[in-house]
């Protein structure tokens, strides 16, 4: 909670390397383009990548408000410069939270 309003962010840090990637994808109900029901197409908004610059160094990617609404999700991405594989966050299993 920041401001009395929920908030989410995603933030990087401890033996972090120069390259180091985090990132914040959102999407919501509603920006789907259409297609077959089965293969339903979820574009998302992408704030970041921000890439980490020193040893060491923490970085945090700027809020956004969130919502209990189900069909309003973010989840938080990261990178290790060593191998480039992207790793996101769940919560309670999910991807999307």
């Amino acid at each position: 909670m920041y401001g009395g309003q929920q908030i989410g962010f995603g933030k990087i840090s401890g033996p972090t390397r120069p390259g180091d990637k985090v990132w914040m994808d959102w999407r919501a109900g509603g920006w789907d383009d259409g297609g077959r029901p089965e293969w339903p197409i979820r574009p998302w908004l992408q704030c970041g990548p921000f890439t980490v610059q020193s040893h060491g160094q923490s970085l945090t990617t700027p809020f956004k408000r969130t919502s209990t609404d189900p069909d309003y999700q973010f989840r938080v991405c990261g990178s290790l410069a060593t191998n480039g594989v992207v790793r996101c966050a769940t919560k309670n299993g999910v991807d999307w939270w």
